[in-house]
């Protein structure tokens, strides 16, 4: 049987690895023109972005479903990266061309959903357990 000191230290230690594997996992905040340099690198991947709104369009699809386009751009206006969410943000965020943003998601180099391709796009839609999404800078 362990001592009552042994056992607090070990749930101590067992807290803080827990701590620190979530603090490891939680991807660090990238600009623009970072994940288009590597983008390779973050395909498929977890990412947080950074970046000027240069594009928004709130959109309802033929069968009624609402969702948000955006391009978010870096220092070089030509290079963007696209958001996709579904739903319509907080109003509260107050999104406009040239509001700066962040958005969580998963990234895509490409992606193929029937016959449309779509490049280099952040999904930020909200998923179960994950905080996906957009927030204002």
């Amino acid at each position: 049987m362990r001592s009552p000191r042994s056992l607090s230290v070990l749930g101590l230690s067992l807290a803080l690895s827990l701590a620190f594997a979530q603090k490891a996992a939680a991807p660090k905040v990238l600009t623009v023109d970072d994940l288009l340099k590597a983008a390779k690198t973050y395909d498929q991947k977890e990412v947080k972005v950074s970046g000027k709104i240069d594009r928004l369009d709130l959109k309802t699809s033929k069968k009624g479903n609402k969702y948000t386009t955006l391009s978010l751009v870096g220092k070089d206006p030509k290079k963007f990266v696209k958001v996709y969410m579904k739903g319509h943000p907080d109003a509260k965020l107050k999104l406009a061309k040239g509001k700066m943003i962040t958005a969580f998601g998963k990234y895509a180099v490409e992606k193929k959903l029937g016959d449309s391709i779509f490049k280099n796009e952040i999904d930020a839609s909200k998923v179960d357990g994950k905080k996906y999404g957009i927030t204002a800078n």
